[in-house]
């Protein structure tokens, strides 16, 4: 596992290996990193970062990051504030060779491992999330829960304001993709919202969420809970511990 704050510091943990990293050099001609990194994602086993200013770059291994904007164009911008309307805020790909980036109002990136194309997309909202379903289209996502389904130009609304925030997380699990936030989770498909029975203890849980070999996990102020794959399970439930023993627990 990998984790970089804002400033580019990484921490990276796997088998035989765990410690601080040096920070992600922060260059806007060179690079790796030219807009802080306000996210990161693996893709193929491979972390990528990305941050204002169309800043993206990769991990190829211990202390070894490397840009990949590859002639991605700078915003051309009057004031420093304004390259927060043009990406990037997130990333996601099915393959190394086929990725999307976004952020700022509407500004949407393919790279196809050689060169990054401009997405045509159909909205200026401001864009939090973009997901790679396992349905092979990809799932976009605003402020306040607006959402896009579809692939290179072609791009669908398939929800309209099913949040009262923006999405912390979102992941493609078990045929639909699953959104959270401090204030809720929620899951969609091509066809819209899916309506999502779940226990209270998952429901008080929300905050962020990831998925993998099966299972997913769902952590936030008030516990952690996970799928695995059949049912759901607590992992830690704040809210039934302080019912119990109260806030001093």
């Amino acid at each position: 596992s990998v984790s970089v704050d804002g400033s580019g510091q990484v921490f990276a943990k796997a088998k035989g290996y765990t410690g601080v990293e040096t920070a992600i050099e922060y260059d806007e001609k060179k690079g790796p990193q030219r807009g802080g990194v306000l996210n990161i994602h693996a893709i193929d086993g491979v972390v990528y970062g990305v941050g204002w200013g169309r800043s993206v770059c990769k991990r190829e291994g211990p202390n070894h990051w490397v840009p990949v904007w590859n002639k991605l164009p700078i915003p051309k911008v009057k004031s420093r504030p304004g390259r927060r309307d043009y990406g990037f805020q997130t990333i996601d790909g099915f393959s190394g060779s086929d990725i999307y980036a976004a952020g700022g109002q509407g500004d949407v990136w393919h790279y196809d491992g050689k060169a990054w194309k401009q997405i045509s997309f159909p909205s200026n909202m401001r864009i939090y999330n973009v997901c790679c379903g396992g349905d092979g289209f990809v799932y976009i996502a605003g402020h306040g829960g607006e959402v896009f389904r579809g692939r290179g130009d072609k791009w669908t609304k398939i929800c309209d304001g099913i949040a009262a925030y923006w999405f912390k997380d979102m992941v493609w699990y078990q045929d639909k993709v699953w959104a959270t936030n401090d204030y809720g989770i929620c899951a969609f498909n091509e066809k819209g919202e899916h309506k999502l029975d779940l226990p209270d203890f998952v429901r008080s849980s929300t905050g962020y969420m990831a998925q993998g070999d099966g299972v997913l996990v769902i952590a936030g102020m008030y516990g952690a809970s996970m799928h695995d794959g059949k049912e759901w399970k607590s992992l830690v439930d704040l809210v039934a511990l302080y019912k119990k023993y109260g806030r001093e627990a």
